[in-house]
This record gives structure tokens, sequence and C-alpha cells, in this order.
């Protein structure tokens, strides 16, 4: 029985769910399908991980799922705004803790999400003030409710 629930639901399957639906956000992103956002939601999402990873990740045993929750948060808030370029961003950083949960299972997702933000990190070295700010999310920061 264990075996048929792994098949559909293991860890595995979670993984395979998500690389699809990274493939699917990362190529929205590029291709345009959100408009010309894409240096926005790197920015945003290399905000927000350098938060959890300072706040919550490798602290103790609960620092994923600390996270996860915290992202969590953040995606109710930005539904509730209907922010696409927030939900996009807070989508991407979910998968990202999921993915590092799951070690080496999970390091293509990881290294996927590392190269997205490598390739915008000029924009966001130049707004780097050192301070890990993802927790200023939860008041509208961006101030245009939307899409940038």
């Amino acid at each position: 029985m264990k075996k048929l629930y792994d098949r559909f639901f293991g860890p595995e399957q979670q993984i395979k769910r998500m690389q699809k639906d990274l493939d699917y956000i990362l190529g929205s992103l590029t291709q345009g399908h959100y408009g010309p956002v894409e240096d926005l939601v790197a920015r945003d999402l290399a905000k927000d991980l350098a938060y959890v990873k300072a706040t919550f990740i490798g602290r103790d045993t609960h620092g994923h799922a600390r996270a996860e929750d915290h992202f969590k948060r953040l995606h109710k808030e930005a539904r509730r705004r209907a922010s696409q370029r927030d939900l996009t961003s807070i989508t991407l950083g979910i998968m990202y803790v999921q993915a590092d949960a799951h070690g080496d299972l999970g390091q293509n997702i990881v290294d996927q999400i590392d190269a997205f933000l490598a390739d915008w990190k000029h924009l966001i070295d130049e707004d780097d003030d050192g301070s890990a700010t993802g927790a200023a999310r939860s008041t509208n920061i961006y101030g245009d409710g939307g899409m940038g």
C-alpha cells in the first residue's frame, strides 16, 4: 500500500509536479506572458529567499517548514491583492524551499531557480542595501497593487 501511495503522492512525484510547474512559470516569465516583470520577480524572490535563509533555514530542524509557512502567508495576501507579480515570486519561493527540503532529489529545481536569479543578479545587486527585506512584504511595498 505504501508503494502505491508513493507512486502517486511520494517525494518523487512531488518533485516531478514541481518541475513541471517551474518549467511553466519560468517559460511564461521569459516569454512575457505576465508583462515585463521578470526582473521585478527576480528582485522580489532574491529578497524573500535572503530573508527566509537568514531567519528560518538552517536554524533548527523545522526551518524549512517555517520558511514554507512564511511564504504561504505571503501567498495568501498576494492572492487577496490579486498581485500576479507577487504571486509568481512567492510561488517560486515556495518551490525553492520545498525542493531544498527534499535534498538531492530537489536539487535540480533549486539550481534552476538559482540560475534564474543569477540572470538578474546585476539588478538585484543594484537594489541590495545589505538587509534581508522579505518580511516587508506584509505591507504592500510595491504600491502598485499588481503587475508592476
